[in-house]
């Protein structure tokens, strides 16, 4: 009963679930709140230049497709 309770205690839950597991979801959570700290200084709260770069994306997007139809 030891060396299963041994496996169990040094093998499975510090190694597969504490380093693995809860590695790999600290991890994601890590990245997705670096992210979006990075994305909160895009965002200055002006309409205008937001609706301006849409303006200028769907400008862009057309000319490419127009382009790529030719």
């Amino acid at each position: 009963m030891r060396p299963l309770v041994w496996v169990s205690t040094n093998f499975l839950w510090r190694a597969v679930d504490e380093e693995s597991i809860d590695g790999l979801v600290n991890g994601v959570a890590r990245e997705a709140g670096e992210f979006g700290d990075r994305l909160r200084h895009l965002n200055s709260g002006n309409t205008r230049t937001y609706a301006a770069w849409v303006i200028l994306g769907a400008v862009v997007l057309t000319t490419l497709l127009v382009w790529a139809v030719r």
